[in-house]
């Protein structure tokens, strides 16, 4: 296919513990994505969500995105890159400042001034901030408004969520995309590059929780009022279901994989007791049968663990079950036989499928929760094309000199968006 110069071609890059994949759209109108062409190469170099073989992982994108640019007939471009949350640590944090005694017109110079307040907190030499994101904005202490720019107060503040993550861990990543011959666009945290793909309006505006289920890791972010209030990532993901099964019944990766995805269950009741399945020895290579009420016995309890440590988590920050309209579920992990009604049941909130809720059209195969994140890129990098900021933590970011934008570059690490 021929495009024209003008034509808008945006690619993403997905690097996932288990997967990274890739995509090319063209971009024929805002809020269409034309998806050109995609791939997905199993990781290497990844474990537990941490980079331990940098050439390994090079090799693992520039093959991915290799089969991309082959499949679409364009070059991928300077991608947004989604990377895992293993590591998150969020802080909330304010700025105000005192307009007079009187009302007077708010300015989008104040609301810089704000922002730059709450932006300015001490974090660990370890961490570095990767988001910076408007959950609130105040008027005289008590109106809370989306856009103050143009109103009148006396008083303004606004209130920040930061998602920090290793430096390490970004710089990493980032020489890993650099190696294979590609220029970061921006990188996003892999759950917040989902949230654009699976989450509606309504969802966000009525309070919402999204549970990423990574292989190593849960992350999970609640949004209110529109906007993003508290994120939190732990340290369990589908993997441990694989391993339980492994050590459980005493077979191999493969088999306790194949066994997770046909006959996984969390309903003791529903299954029969004498419904069985056949699973291959570890070492003799034996064929035996094995009862499914014990596959959920050693299933079940995992998932427990995993939803009372995001139930703990959500209390521990201050919020409770009736602030929740819906549990969205997205990730490999969320894809686990009878999760999501386990879900709504154990966290009593109504819960689904994180299945992209975007209004185009798609291949049948991106189409899943495990595709969010890359889907969420995409959207993204549309959103930062057009220039229509999805907060107003876009619009009102410092102009960088041209020394610090090749810095910035460079080091691809502080990334506004969101």
């Amino acid at each position: 296919m021929a495009f024209k110069s003008k034509d808008v071609i945006l690619s993403a890059l997905d690097i996932g513990t288990s997967k990274v994949s890739a995509a090319v759209c063209h971009c024929a109108e805002v809020g269409r994505l034309d998806v050109l062409g995609y791939c997905l190469q199993p990781t290497a170099g990844i474990r537990n969500g941490v980079v331990v073989d940098l050439d390994a992982l090079s090799r693992t994108i520039e093959a991915c995105v290799t089969e991309t640019e082959r499949r679409a007939q364009v070059r991928m471009k300077q991608p947004w890159v989604s990377i895992s949350a293993r590591g998150l640590k969020s802080f909330n944090s304010s700025g105000g400042i005192t307009l007079g005694n009187t009302a007077v017109p708010i300015t989008e110079n104040h609301l810089q001034k704000c922002i730059d307040a709450a932006r300015n907190i001490t974090l660990s030499n370890s961490l570095e901030p990767l988001h910076y994101v408007m959950r609130k904005c105040l008027v005289d202490n008590n109106l809370e408004v989306d856009n103050p720019v143009k109103m009148e107060g006396t008083r303004l503040e606004v209130g920040l969520h930061i998602l920090a993550l290793p430096k390490t861990q970004i710089t990493h990543f980032t020489k890993a995309v650099n190696q294979a011959g590609l220029a970061v666009g921006k990188m996003l945290v892999e759950p917040l590059a989902a949230a654009e793909a699976v989450l509606t309006p309504e969802e966000k505006e009525f309070g919402c929780l999204l549970l990423s289920i990574g292989s190593c890791n849960t992350t999970a972010l609640i949004f209110q009022k529109g906007k993003l209030q508290h994120s939190f990532c732990l340290p369990v993901g589908g993997d441990n279901f694989t391993r339980d099964i492994i050590v459980g019944l005493r077979t191999t990766l493969a088999e306790a994989e194949r066994v997770k995805q046909m006959f996984a269950a969390m309903d003791l009741h529903a299954i029969e007791p004498n419904e069985m399945f056949d699973i291959t020895s570890a070492g003799s290579g034996r064929t035996r049968q094995i009862a499914r009420q014990i596959l959920a016995e050693i299933i079940q309890p995992r998932t427990e663990e995993i939803l009372e440590m995001v139930k703990a988590s959500i209390e521990m920050a201050g919020f409770e079950n009736t602030q929740l309209t819906s549990v969205v579920l997205c990730g490999g992990g969320s894809l686990l036989n009878q999760l999501v009604p386990y879900t709504e049941k154990f966290t009593d909130i109504p819960s689904r499928l994180g299945m992209p809720v975007l209004s185009t059209d798609l291949p049948e195969e991106l189409h899943s929760p495990i595709h969010a994140a890359l889907l969420g890129l995409l959207v993204k990098a549309q959103l930062g094309h057009t220039r229509r900021p999805s907060s107003l933590t876009d619009k009102f970011t410092p102009e960088l000199n041209f020394l610090q934008k090749t810095s910035a570059r460079f080091r691809h690490w502080l990334q506004e968006i969101v």
